[in-house]
């Protein structure tokens, strides 16, 4: 398999443009190095997220995104070695809009900032990093993706 393929599904309700948003997920995952594989991208409900976050994380309550890797190794670099027909799965990238939008609202940006944002923080767990733990790394990378690609960006532009 070569290049990316992104798999983008809404089962939120929200208004959500999945054009941009896979859009936005190719080009970060440009921007990180992952050459090929398959990414899922799906928006859910807070019900669902809320069952997502309990049975994965042990917390109650939606939260904003998840993050499950799967093939993906530090840095944007395969872990295991796949044969050439065998797509590497990177791995999937949960997000809830209905907590996105009330964080945007307290952030003073629009919905789809957040959601930017958010898929930016995602994608970073994918790749192995984590704020949690890390020295501050995580979040730098972060400013700098949000920066370039989420707050100066206009729908046609990603």
């Amino acid at each position: 398999m070569s290049g990316v393929e992104v798999l983008v599904q809404d089962r939120s309700g929200a208004p959500i443009d999945l054009q941009q948003q896979k859009r936005l997920a190719e080009a970060l995952l440009a921007r990180l190095g992952f050459a090929s594989g398959e990414l899922g991208v799906t928006y859910v409900g807070p019900a669902e997220m809320e069952e997502l976050n309990r049975g994965h994380m042990g917390h109650s309550g939606p939260t904003d995104v998840l993050t499950f890797p799967l093939d993906a190794g530090k840095g944007g670099n395969a872990a295991p070695a796949a044969a050439a027909d065998v797509p590497l799965l990177l791995g999937d990238i949960i997000i809830c809009p209905q907590v996105a939008e009330r964080q945007a609202g307290a952030a003073g940006h629009g919905l789809d900032d957040e959601l930017c944002l958010l898929l930016v923080h995602g994608m970073l767990h994918l790749a192995g990093l984590d704020h949690e733990v890390d020295q501050g790394e995580m979040e730098a990378r972060q400013a700098e993706l949000v920066r370039d690609l989420c707050l100066r960006r206009k729908p046609s532009d990603v």
